[in-house]
């Protein structure tokens, strides 16, 4: 029962500080990466500070921009891991036989 209240979290957390250093990693080293990441940052801050600027009441635009980058956070950084962690302890419950797979001793 701790496994599932405290390891399983802790390495969730875990995989997730990965996953986040490896995309700021490869933004920084592939070249191809870092003009994409770099023009899209760049147009998507501008064209913010512009609709923010223009508009009467910048709430709502502000809060719909900080809405889509917890979507693209949760869509590139939290739910791989996740997705993995719950498929391997579905796949690493019971086999049909009853017993664990892959047997432990």
């Amino acid at each position: 029962m701790i496994r599932w209240l405290l390891l399983i979290p802790f390495a969730l957390l875990i995989a997730i500080g990965v996953s986040g250093t490896f995309f700021l990693i490869a933004s920084i080293v592939d070249p191809a990466m870092a003009v994409l990441t770099g023009d899209a940052l760049f147009v998507g801050f501008w064209s913010l500070v512009d609709a923010v600027f223009s508009a009467e009441d910048p709430g709502p635009i502000v809060e719909d921009a900080f809405l889509a980058i917890g979507r693209i956070m949760f869509t590139l950084l939290i739910f791989p891991p996740l997705l993995i962690a719950v498929i391997s302890e579905v796949l690493g419950m019971r086999s049909p036989s009853g017993t664990p797979w892959p047997p432990r001793c």
